[in-house]
């Protein structure tokens, strides 16, 4: 959590300048007149002899506004900057404070772990989560994302970056009520964006499922036997299964106190 101190006056700025930015972007010029950047007449252009909205010039009106106001530097990570010398100073304090605050929402300490990075993210239930597989070199861009899949473990191989674990079966369920769908669709469009990776058999080590299943490794035993998550175009839930057939995926969350 971000937190800045602020005086009223401050606040009442960034408030406004964010509603002004925001506005700008969905072209909502009749909201934003009055601010000294852009000339009332910009709204009057737009409209026709019949009152209605002339799209052509829209667009024209829409991209001179926004360059007005803040321009893309695609050569400083896509930073917002100011591009007008005569821009009210309100914005140009607001504009400070909110790179502030964006600088430090995306300034996240990266965790290194055999030679990877990894991030984290926050899923609906409020708990935190690596943003990737173990062992995956990137993000997935879809469920069948090979990249994105990751090592698939014996259960009693799994090695744990500090302050990590596996997950509980119940941390699983609670996690797919969350989801849009109870799917596979549901599990990639999550904010764990889990990949359907499919499994590999412990003794003859062929991949099965891939693009189709996925599977996910819990913390949930009892005797010879382990939960895992599985999912598929249809379905997704947990089930025991004997550890020693499996090898799977593994996808970690923070380590807290149950």
């Amino acid at each position: 959590m971000i937190t800045l101190n602020l005086t009223k006056d401050q606040l009442s700025i960034v408030e406004s300048s964010l509603d002004l930015y925001s506005r700008i972007s969905l072209g909502q010029f009749e909201y934003i007149t009055d601010y000294p950047t852009l000339i009332r007449q910009h709204w009057n252009q737009i409209m026709d002899k019949d009152g209605k909205i002339d799209f052509v010039q829209y667009d024209k009106i829409h991209k001179e506004a926004r360059n007005i106001i803040i321009q893309k530097n695609l050569n400083l990570d896509s930073t917002w900057v100011i591009s007008d010398k005569n821009i009210d100073e309100s914005c140009r304090i607001a504009h400070d404070i909110i790179q502030l605050i964006q600088q430090k929402s995306q300034s996240k300490d990266s965790i290194e772990f055999e030679c990877l990075e990894y991030q984290e993210v926050i899923s609906k239930t409020g708990r935190t989560w690596l943003d990737r597989n173990l062992g995956a070199e990137s993000l997935p861009k879809s469920p069948d994302d090979e990249e994105s899949f990751g090592i698939y473990y014996h259960f009693d191989d799994i090695k744990f970056p500090t302050g990590y674990r596996l997950p509980t079966e119940e941390e699983w369920k609670e996690e797919i009520e969350t989801w849009e769908t109870q799917d596979l669709f549901g599990a990639f469009s999550s904010v764990l964006k889990l990949p359907s990776q499919g499994f590999l058999s412990s003794r003859s080590k062929a991949a099965f499922g891939i693009g189709s299943y996925g599977y996910y490794w819990s913390s949930s035993s009892s005797n010879e036997n382990v939960c895992r998550l599985y999912f598929h175009d249809k379905y997704a839930g947990t089930a025991s299964i004997d550890y020693r057939s499996f090898v799977l995926p593994v996808r970690l969350i923070k380590d807290i106190e149950l």
